[in-house]
């Protein structure tokens, strides 16, 4: 099965909760964070 990549808009407490629900599906990829904080996005695209 072909993997869907993702991006996120926004890394604040939902989108964290996002990208934690799109992990869990074995068939997501994310590729791409960004977020108005700079330190924020580069924190939860290290993570991730």
């Amino acid at each position: 099965m072909k993997k869907l990549r993702l991006g996120f808009v926004g890394t604040g407490g939902m989108g964290k909760n996002h990208i934690k629900s799109a992990l869990a599906a074995k068939n997501i990829e994310v590729t791409a964070v960004c977020d108005i904080k700079k330190k924020v996005a580069d924190e939860v695209g290290a993570e991730h």
